[in-house]
């Protein structure tokens, strides 16, 4: 896909999750998003944060197995989304 070519792997991410062990809360909520496109190929997985977050993000997890957060309305983002959605049985 010429498109995926398109995006360079970020070496500054700027996203922070933050996970909560009491219970009480969500497991994982962003409160930055990486503002430069990620290569999909560097992404396995991504899921959405939940509902209970202050703010709405996917979290790409790439195959090293960090944990990017990016803004799931990005362009960018729709298109390795859609690519995993695709990709996935």
């Amino acid at each position: 896909m010429a498109e995926e070519s398109e995006y360079v792997l970020s070496q500054t991410f700027s996203s922070t999750a933050v996970w909560f062990s009491d219970g009480t809360g969500p497991i994982e909520c962003c409160f930055q998003v990486c503002k430069n496109p990620v290569d999909i190929r560097e992404i396995a997985s991504f899921h959405m944060t939940d509902p209970l977050c202050p703010t709405s993000a996917a979290v790409l997890i790439t195959k090293t197995a960090k944990h990017l957060c990016a803004d799931p309305e990005e362009q960018w983002v729709k298109t390795i989304i859609n690519f995993l959605e695709k990709k996935a049985p």
